[in-house]
């Protein structure tokens, strides 16, 4: 019995570590389901995108505020992370975001699996509008 005590608390140990990393990140990130549905925001994920907690998780990526993350590509994508073991690297979205106007997205995404079958998608979202108009001057 002891080593499915050591086995849980390690586990609770990992999720915790994991939590922390995402609470603290600077940069705005999702956790999807297997379904594609956003199961935990970072705070700068809501700051950036002026959204709340209630209008966001729970909620399938493709119908988060006026639908900008419902791209085919997109979409084709994260659905191949968790049966493929693939990964999405510097995916960009341009978008008229509701309440900060247009930027320039970059995506990320990886398979993580912190407990033996609970598959979940971690999708980082960085601004890189200024980048892109220093690079055009």
């Amino acid at each position: 019995m002891q080593d499915v005590d050591a086995l849980k608390r390690s586990l609770d140990q990992t999720r915790e570590y994991a939590d922390t990393i995402v609470e603290s990140a600077r940069e705005p990130i999702l956790v999807l389901n297997s379904k594609m549905q956003v199961t935990a925001a970072n705070p700068a994920f809501y700051r950036v995108f002026n959204v709340t907690a209630e209008e966001t998780e729970g909620r399938l990526i493709y119908e988060l505020g006026k639908g900008q993350w419902n791209l085919q590509m997109l979409r084709k994508l994260l659905e191949e992370i968790i049966p493929q073991n693939s990964r999405v690297d510097d995916f960009d979205v341009n978008y008229e975001f509701p309440g900060i106007g247009l930027r320039a997205m970059r995506l990320n995404a990886r398979r993580v699996e912190l407990q033996p079958g609970h598959l979940f998608v971690l999708l980082t979202i960085e601004d890189v509008t200024q980048k892109r108009g220093e690079g055009a001057a």
